[in-house]
């Protein structure tokens, strides 16, 4: 409560201390009859802050478009003119009773008149209160209208001193013996224009708080102050008379600060908080950062971790690079080209007579296919294990382990983007039957007699999806005679579209070519030569893709 006074009670003992020194002055200069010489310096003081109110506003306009602004823009436009007109027609104090008096008066008046009224509207207008309206053009047009106004009025009193003078006089003159009640004179109507805009703004300052309308009230309340003393002064030289001087000069000193708090220590203020509030902030969001930075190294240790496992999970479910089963050699490559990867590749033993191998890519890459790769690998081996597919599809027939895939993936949760490719075969040991069943697998099987002639198995198929109702999921198995010493390549698309620094795919012709050219070395030695040529092929030790392939002879 006592900040908000402080408002009002500081501006009020330096007025009166000023005023203390000026009465001190005022006698030393009255010695030397230099009284007037006070009222130039206050108004030309009065005339210096119009124009500074004039000019802040006007600017400030440019950036708020707010209507109370151009309203104090206009109101002390014309107040800065008049008193100038008021100024330069009162250094001729010696012709008091000539029409410079009056017009000098005449100017004064006005300027009061306009500045109280101007508060009042001033006050009614809202405070967020907004306009498009140009301000030169309006602006321009006031100030031709004040000047027309002025130069209009000195020509009446000028041309017709006698009957003007008399009615000018009676309303500057208050009636003898009564200096102080006057109802009918301009100041009193002045002061009541004052009165209703200081209770106006008064009421605003108290709900609102704004500082610069507490120095706006203040301002008014010297204006009325200035008033009464003139009222009560009986000559130009009194006390009085200069108290008013200081009180109308500290009035529009205070409408000064006001302007000033409002356009310019007040915005200023703001962004000096803002400025601390945001280092406030930046220390905060620092820490914030590196808390988080913690955090989230924390988090992605656990998914590498997770990662990890998962790879080694799926890992396991990748056969050994190099077994042998009776009748039947293997050798096994897979390289995923990140930590989890989208081809799977198994060989597992149905009976005692027949060995399973499939061989498949999915859609994607990284979590969402792998999952993918353990749902194939889960279904086939849990009908393996006998479980209650069994009964239902013969593991012995590639055609009907497609189908059980397949409807398994048609009742699981996997998003209908997804797909699988995969390559089932079943090799009799016994036979040396191989029968075969592909679903959508887009590369082609190479068989190689031991003689190093290859050949392809026709293959086709639909990749397993969601698509029940358009695809029947309907597979057939396929059936090839092996000898002994015949070697089959199964594969991914990996291996055939990895590409070169110019981006040439190394193709099926140049893998044929390449195990054509080894057919006499061992399966090692062409498992070996296929990732080296592979490597030197692309450049790069890993690949842009799976690369998955399982490399079998029949003994």
């Amino acid at each position: 409560m006592l900040d908000r006074y402080k408002v009002i009670f500081k501006p009020l003992m330096v007025i009166i201390l000023c005023a203390a020194l000026i009465d001190a002055a005022n006698i030393l200069l009255s010695y030397y009859k230099l009284e007037f010489i006070w009222h130039t310096l206050f108004d030309s003081m009065s005339v210096m802050f119009s124009i500074v109110i004039f000019l802040s506003t006007y600017h400030a306009f440019t950036h708020t478009k707010r209507v109370r602004t151009i309203t104090l823009c206009l109101i002390f436009l014309v107040v800065a003119i008049l008193d100038t007109v008021h100024m330069l027609a009162y250094l001729e104090v010696e012709k008091l009773n000539q029409p410079d008096y009056f017009f000098a008066q005449t100017a004064y008046f006005a300027g009061r008149l306009i500045k109280s009224a101007g508060l009042i509207v001033f006050a009614l207008i809202g405070v967020d209160a907004v306009t498009t309206i140009r301000r030169n053009s309006i602006v321009i047009p006031t100030i031709l209208a004040a000047v027309i106004g002025i130069l209009g009025i000195y020509f009446l009193i000028a041309n017709n001193i006698g009957s003007i003078c008399t009615i000018l006089e009676s309303f500057y003159s208050s009636p003898p013996g009564n200096p102080v009640i006057n109802y009918f004179g301009l100041r009193w109507l002045i002061i009541i224009c004052y009165f209703l805009a200081a209770v106006l703004l008064a009421r605003e300052y108290l709900k609102q708080h704004e500082k610069h309308i507490g120095f706006i009230v203040l301002s008014i309340v010297c204006s009325i102050s200035s008033h009464f003393l003139y009222e009560l002064s009986p000559e130009v030289g009194h006390s009085f008379n200069y108290a008013a001087l200081l009180l109308r000069v500290g009035a529009g000193y205070l409408l000064f600060r006001a302007i000033f708090f409002c356009y310019v220590q007040k915005p200023y203020s703001e962004l000096d908080l803002a400025r601390e509030k945001l280092e406030e902030h930046t220390e905060n969001l620092e820490a914030l950062i590196t808390e988080k930075t913690f955090e989230i190294g924390r988090v992605n240790e656990k998914l590498l971790s997770d990662i990890e496992i998962a790879k080694n999970i799926q890992m396991k479910m990748i056969p050994a690079s190099h077994f042998c089963l009776k009748g039947m050699e293997f050798y096994v490559e897979y390289r995923p080209c990140q930590a989890l990867g989208g081809d799977f590749c198994r060989v597992i033993r149905v009976d005692e007579e027949n060995i399973g191998i499939y061989i498949g890519d999915v859609s994607g890459h990284g979590v969402r296919a792998a999952m993918l790769t353990m749902f194939v690998n889960q279904t086939i081996a849990s009908a393996v294990q006998k479980d209650n597919l069994t009964g239902r599809y013969d593991l012995s027939a590639p055609a009907q382990v497609q189908r059980m895939v397949y409807d398994a993936f048609n009742y699981s949760s996997f998003d209908e983007d997804m797909y699988i490719g995969l390559f089932y075969a079943v090799y009799n040991l016994r036979t040396k039957d191989f029968r075969f069943c592909s679903a959508g697998m887009n590369t082609i099987p190479i068989v190689f007699n031991s003689g190093g002639t290859a050949k392809y198995l026709k293959t086709g198929g639909f990749p397993i999806c969601k698509l029940p109702g358009l695809v029947p999921g309907d597979f057939e198995d396929k059936l090839l005679k092996l000898n002994t010493g015949d070697r089959i390549l199964l594969y991914t698309d990996g291996l055939v579209d990895s590409e070169d620094l110019l981006g040439s795919r190394y193709g099926r012709d140049k893998l044929e070519k390449l195990i054509a050219e080894n057919s006499g070395n061992s399966l090692d030695r062409i498992v070996e030569s296929i990732v080296c040529d592979l490597k030197q092929f692309t450049c790069q030790d890993r690949f842009n893709d799976d690369v998955s392939f399982i490399l079998l002879e029949a003994k």
